[in-house]
Formats: C-alpha cells, structure tokens, sequence
C-alpha cells in the first residue's frame, strides 16, 4: 500500500461518513494503548528523545493515527472479523438465535 498523507486523509473522511470507523471504535479504545507502547518501544532506540517536545508528541501521535488507519483499512477486508464488536455481535447472535446486521455494512 503506497498512499500519500492526502490519500489517507481523504480516506478516513469518507469512512468516518460510512460509519465504518464506528464499528471498531470500542477495539480501538481497548487496544490504543497497547499499540501506543508497542510503537513507543519500537521508537526509543531511534528516538529516544521522542516525548522531549510537543512537536515530538504530536509527530509521535499522528504516527499512531496513521497506523490505525491503516490496520482499520485492511481489517475492513476481513469484515473486522475478531474485533470486540465482532465478537459481541457474534454471542448475541449465538445466544438468541437472530441475525444481527450490524458488522455487514
């Protein structure tokens, strides 16, 4: 995948609109953190200084952002399959017999 910053961007935009983004914002919520210390581990031998500045912070951030979008984009391949929404639509539907069509858009 060989996007520009505006690619990404406009991405993001429109699948906000679609409300895919929405449907992950909970595995999103849930695993921030984990992604955030995995790419502030990964980052501190090459950038030890990177919460020195807010401009590094920032920088730092929108590295994070960027990669979401991006897991968000190819985890929309697979239909999210394994997110906590998914799963939860899952065992309600398991549970009580009904479709649910909540993760099909």
């Amino acid at each position: 995948m060989d996007w520009t910053l505006g690619e990404l961007l406009r991405t993001l935009i429109v699948h906000s609109q679609e409300g895919i983004i929405g449907r992950v914002t909970l595995t999103v919520y849930i695993l921030e953190g984990v992604l955030a210390v995995s790419l502030q581990r990964l980052f501190a031998p090459i950038w030890p200084n990177w919460n020195a500045t807010f401009g590094n912070i920032a920088l730092f951030g929108f590295l994070n952002l960027v990669v979401w979008v991006v897991i968000i984009l190819v985890w929309k391949q697979i239909k999210f399959v394994g997110s906590f929404e998914w799963m939860t639509t899952w065992i309600i539907q398991k549970s009580s017999g009904q479709k649910s069509s909540k993760m099909d858009k």
